[in-house]
């Protein structure tokens, strides 16, 4: 994956994984201040950014080597499953049902690419 590219999916990730959650409420409310999301976003792009560099780019040691770390750093033992967003999936329905003719550029540009080096336009 193209850096370009995976620096926007760092950023799309962040978008809608991380800020379009509980955090905006507190943002919304006033408990965060724009600096504070401004810091926020930042910190949070820049480490999923690096670890989507190391997953995508990196070696299967450095990968390894990043799970080890993580897991060494502890901190999810009692954290809940993850699970798939409903809201998520529905939207990707959606797409394909009322917009088909996008979901099959989609699909061709992709097909097109494939082991291409050249980033989404």
């Amino acid at each position: 994956m193209d850096e370009k590219l995976l620096k926007q999916f760092a950023k799309m990730i962040t978008l809608n994984c991380v800020r379009n959650t509980v955090i905006e409420d507190y943002h919304a409310r006033g408990s965060l201040s724009q600096e504070d999301m401004k810091a926020f976003n930042i910190e949070v792009c820049s480490h999923i950014y690096t670890a989507l560099h190391i997953y995508l780019k990196g070696t299967k040691q450095e990968r390894a080597e990043l799970l080890y770390l993580w897991s060494w750093m502890g901190g999810i033992s009692n954290w809940d499953d993850p699970e798939i967003n409903k809201n998520t999936m529905e939207a990707l329905k959606q797409l394909k049902q009322n917009f088909p003719e996008v979901s099959e550029k989609i699909g061709q540009f992709f097909k097109s690419k494939k082991g291409s080096k050249k980033a989404c336009p």
